[in-house]
């Protein structure tokens, strides 16, 4: 009895002794933390928000969690070492995202990310990543490419933004900037500036014609201009020229109406004259409305056509008429037809005029008219010589080949539901006569008025 008691006891300190120390290693292993910057990436636009994101983790290697994240910490350092940002997001268990916003994005610049974290145990990962805020590439303003979203011209003349009227430059081309009524008084500074904030201006300091930009308020355009301009910048290769400009009551008008929703820079009239405002070759329909703003909406001073409406001069192709404030839509006066227009209008006694440059639909009896004859199977075969409306009631077909022994008609369309013919040969048809056989031989251009029932063929 005493033999197998002693055996127990000896019993645990053998299974002990078995126990595998390399297995007590591999259980107990702990893994350091592991973090990444996952935003923003290289570039980041100026001007524009973005994120900087994140992510850590622990415990990949880990059989369990044995040491889940404790702390972290970031720091954002521009290029010459000033703090922009730092921070000391929560972190748990064994993975944690965080994102920082930049809802104003950053100043231009090159930019440095630190970040650290550590666990439970100690461990310790560390990370570090570099941005650039740079300009952005292109924006489109009025369909046109500029480098920038808005320019102003900004300066003593008017407060540098402070005052009326803040002189907010127009898109007029790609990279080309305009603003009109520029008044200078030979003392005036001035810049150019892609906001009332100047986070990007420009300024001439050599009066070479050629701006560069500049920080600050310090460095300005001190060329003694004197007079009333027209300016314009060009934000690619930020040359500027003052163009004297002319008298005038109003600082920029608009055309508002059915060609842009009555509302927008699309349409914006050139001064032209001493208070003579022009707009060149508008699409005016005949169903179409507009009024002439001074500003890009109809939330201020607009102008309309006056109780006597217009009129409209067939001999000149003009219509003309007086405008006044808030007075009803300009519309095509009868007679006028659906065409493009050049629009004039003078601020001082606000008369007006359009001027017809390029009629696009005509006046017609008929909507359609064809000629047929034997030359073509009387609309049975190719080709059916539909004729075109090119003038007022004016149908015309080109190429028509035809021998002196094909008759013809002018018809409404193939069912001859309407038909003219000639049988005196004349150039005078009538309704329902008889075939046109005039002896016509070869290929010829066919014209016929719906109005009088005059034809040719040349």
């Amino acid at each position: 009895m005493k033999r197998i008691k002693y055996l127990l006891f000896l019993l645990p300190a053998l299974l002990v002794g078995c126990f595998d120390e390399n297995d007590l290693d591999e259980n107990i292993f702990d893994s350091a933390p592991l973090v990444s910057i996952d935003e923003p990436g290289g570039t980041v636009s100026f001007g524009e928000a973005f994120n900087v994101v994140f992510t850590f983790t622990d415990g990949n290697q880990e059989s369990a969690s044995l040491s889940p994240l404790s702390t972290a910490s970031y720091t954002i350092e521009d290029a010459i070492g000033n703090m922009i940002d730092s921070g000391s997001p929560s972190v748990s268990g064994i993975s944690t995202t965080t994102t920082i916003p930049f809802a104003s994005g950053l100043p231009l610049g090159d930019y440095t990310i630190d970040v650290t974290v550590t666990d439970t145990q100690g461990n310790t990962a560390e990370a570090t990543s570099t941005f650039t805020v740079s300009e952005v590439t292109t924006v489109e303003v009025n369909g046109f490419t500029m480098n920038y979203a808005e320019m102003y011209m900004l300066g003593s003349m008017n407060g540098f933004g402070s005052n009326n009227p803040d002189y907010q430059m127009t898109a007029v081309d790609d990279n080309i900037w305009e603003v009109m009524g520029v008044e200078l008084a030979g003392t005036d500074i001035f810049k150019f500036a892609i906001d009332q904030s100047f986070t990007i201006s420009f300024g001439d300091i050599a009066c070479d014609g050629m701006a560069e930009e500049i920080d600050g308020l310090g460095t300005d355009t001190d060329c003694g201009f004197s007079g009333r301009f027209t300016v314009r910048f060009n934000d690619e290769t930020t040359e500027y020229e003052l163009i004297p400009g002319f008298e005038s009551n109003v600082d920029q008008l608009f055309i508002l109406g059915s060609q842009n929703n009555f509302e927008g820079t699309d349409l914006a009239m050139a001064l032209t004259a001493d208070n003579t405002w022009t707009y060149e070759e508008l699409e005016i329909d005949v169903d179409d409305a507009f009024r002439i703003s001074e500003t890009p909406t109809l939330a201020n001073m607009h102008y309309g056509q006056d109780g006597s409406g217009s009129t409209y001069d067939t001999m000149t192709e003009v219509a003309s008429g007086t405008a006044e404030e808030f007075g009803s839509n300009f519309v095509l006066p009868a007679g006028a037809p659906h065409g493009r227009y050049d629009i004039q209008y003078n601020d001082i006694d606000q008369s007006y005029t359009f001027t017809l440059v390029e009629q696009l639909s005509f006046a017609s009896n008929e909507t359609s008219v064809f000629v047929l004859g034997e030359m073509n199977g009387w609309g049975s075969n190719s080709p059916d010589y539909e004729m075109t409306l090119v003038d007022d009631f004016t149908w015309q077909v080109e190429n028509v080949v035809i021998s002196s022994t094909n008759p013809f008609l002018f018809v409404t369309d193939t069912g001859f539901s309407k038909k003219w013919g000639d049988a005196e040969c004349d150039g005078l048809t009538n309704e329902g006569g008889a075939d046109i056989a005039c002896g016509f031989d070869g290929t010829f251009t066919f014209t016929f008025n719906d109005q009088t029932l005059e034809y040719t063929v040349e």
